[in-house]
């Protein structure tokens, strides 16, 4: 549900900044990036963050174009219930996003708005019952043990020592990331899109080098960028911290992909080319996860099969220019790949699950525990 929140958020957001065409790009993007869908499958943290943070990002939007103290309100409050979610590192690609579009666009009143310093507060008050129940549940138990001592302060390790203190390694949970680890896990966690992604990204910021213009958006570049690059000087690092920022990844990959129809003429056989291998890697996944898997058969993967068939012959049929062509084979045979995860791939890895197999031996030996 909160996924289906980024993906709306997602979608108003680029609504209110480019055209239709490239609004519906974006949200099938988001919907179709391969981390996306498998944090949902794994019911991670992330599909509720990414909601949160593009639809807290879409609120302060709102308020900026506006000024309606509601949308002011709900900004804050949405991003109060993300950073309940991940703490303090949530507010990242909000801030940055809102911070360097006003630099780049020379908006510099809205900088220095003191409006800001009663969005920070709203956002603090919002986060108090966290903070309570963090006291409740640590603060005021001394004697608890955590991570190896007594004593601790759960407000103080979500406030800080969480966050803080994975990036500078001094926390209790420590690593040793590569830096570069976020530029290639972006080049899977991304597909199909990851390629194209960068090669926007790279022209988004040629473009501008020389005279800026105005009139674009830069939220979602610098929201992506700046994240990227403080989880990238973090000691500790996770796949699927980029996540949060997919909703602002898709944006600008759709800005390109409605562009290559005129001002990027000449990257059009790029796009496609690159397209169809990834759609080809797709199909050759599929057919070695089944090989090698040998997985039970579901009879659901014959419906999605039969969704996907009549979906691209809708697309044969209604889409005459290649790069529409390419960017909804390519959207509709990972949706098959995550179809076939879901029915073939996951139901087979789990019989290796080994709490899951416990449970299961339990209940039908009818073991009394």
């Amino acid at each position: 549900m909160f996924f289906l929140l980024g993906i709306w958020a997602t979608y108003k957001f680029t609504l209110n900044n480019y055209n239709k065409e490239t609004t519906t790009l974006a949200a099938i993007i988001l919907a179709t990036s391969l981390h996306s869908v498998i944090s949902n499958f794994d019911v991670r943290a992330e599909p509720y963050l990414t909601g949160f943070i593009i639809a807290s990002l879409y609120c302060f939007y709102l308020y900026i174009q506006n000024k309606k103290w509601t949308d002011l309100v709900m900004a804050c409050l949405v991003c109060a219930f993300a950073i309940i979610i991940n703490e303090i590192f949530a507010m990242i690609p909000i801030v940055a996003a809102l911070r360097d579009h006003f630099i780049i666009t020379k908006e510099w009143k809205e900088i220095i708005n003191p409006i800001w310093i009663l969005g920070l507060l709203l956002v603090s008050v919002f986060i108090l019952p966290e903070i309570y129940t963090l006291y409740l549940q640590f603060d005021i138990h001394p004697e608890k043990i955590v991570f190896g001592k007594t004593d601790v302060s759960d407000i103080k390790f979500f406030l800080w020592d969480s966050q803080f203190g994975r990036f500078f390694n001094t926390g209790p949970i420590k690593g040793h990331g590569d830096p570069f680890f976020f530029v290639h896990t972006i080049l899977w966690a991304f597909l199909p899109w990851s390629i194209i992604f960068y090669i926007t990204s790279f022209l988004k910021i040629k473009r501008n080098l020389k005279s800026v213009n105005t009139n674009e958006e830069y939220y979602t570049l610098f929201g992506t960028l700046a994240t990227i690059l403080v989880f990238s000087l973090s000691k500790f690092k996770l796949a699927h911290y980029t996540n949060i920022v997919f909703p602002l990844m898709a944006i600008i990959t759709a800005d390109f992909i409605i562009k290559l129809k005129s001002r990027y003429r000449n990257l059009q056989k790029t796009f496609v080319i690159s397209q169809w291998i990834l759609i080809s890697i797709s199909i050759i996944a599929i057919i070695g996860i089944s090989i090698l898997m040998k997985p039970d058969f579901n009879f659901w993967i014959v419906l999605l099969l039969s969704l996907c068939v009549f979906g691209i012959t809708q697309v044969f049929n209604n889409n005459k220019d290649k790069i529409n062509r390419s960017f909804y084979l390519s959207s509709i045979s990972f949706c098959f790949l995550y179809g076939f995860m879901l029915t073939h791939f996951y139901p087979t890895l789990f019989k290796y699950q080994g709490g899951v197999c416990a449970a299961r031996y339990v209940n039908k030996n009818n073991f009394k525990i």
